[in-house]
């Protein structure tokens, strides 16, 4: 296994979590628009919107092609994504709150949906870490490359990967393919050809 963040203390989280369960793993500080290291695998996966910090179409076709050849013949990209509806979408808000003992972490995101000329999603993420002596708050903003369908679909057809299928978020097929994921998130299920004999 091997996973890439931009971010030093996501890979020494990373690290160190697989340390204490004694798995096995190697983990790059790296961009994931760049060169991919090592031998090449049978699936890769990115879930949960990350490409979208992609910041052009450029660098998300760059990305697309580090996969491409970072994938064996036949190997398969997961990649999952929510597309937009450019003057449909109004501001919304997330809510997320975990446990770990006696440590509580809330976490508020707002979104600010993108305009078709713009193609930039504001994402304002406010965090309360509560423990039993203290409080802290973080907050960051951030934000994420927007596509509508069409976008995305002209993405894919210049990327070297071919689209196998568009899954939820638990392996299920979409009814109505790409079309399924205008109104929401969508996994997007890409494949590296096989080479084929001559």
């Amino acid at each position: 296994m091997t996973g890439i963040d931009v971010n030093r203390a996501m890979i020494r989280y990373a690290r160190e979590s697989f340390r204490r369960r004694g798995l096995t793993g190697r983990f790059i500080e790296g961009d994931i628009a760049e060169k991919i290291p090592g031998r090449p695998a049978d699936f890769a996966f990115c879930l949960i919107n990350s490409v979208r910090h992609l910041q052009s179409d450029a660098d998300l076709l760059r990305h697309l092609d580090c996969i491409h050849r970072s994938l064996k013949p036949g190997g398969v990209y997961a990649l999952g994504i929510g597309l937009t509806q450019y003057g449909v979408e109004m501001p919304s808000e997330d809510v997320w709150t975990g446990r770990r003992g006696r440590c509580r972490v809330t976490q508020v995101v707002q979104y600010l949906p993108a305009t078709r000329r713009r193609r930039i999603e504001l994402a304002v993420s406010h965090l309360t870490v509560t423990t039993p002596t203290s409080e802290r708050h973080v907050d960051t903003v951030y934000e994420l490359r927007s596509y509508d369908l069409a976008q995305w679909l002209r993405v894919l057809r210049a990327c070297p990967l071919e689209l196998e299928a568009v899954v939820d978020e638990r392996g299920r097929a979409l009814d109505g393919g790409p079309e399924a994921t205008v109104h929401g998130y969508g996994v997007y299920v890409l494949k590296r050809p096989r080479l084929r004999n001559r």
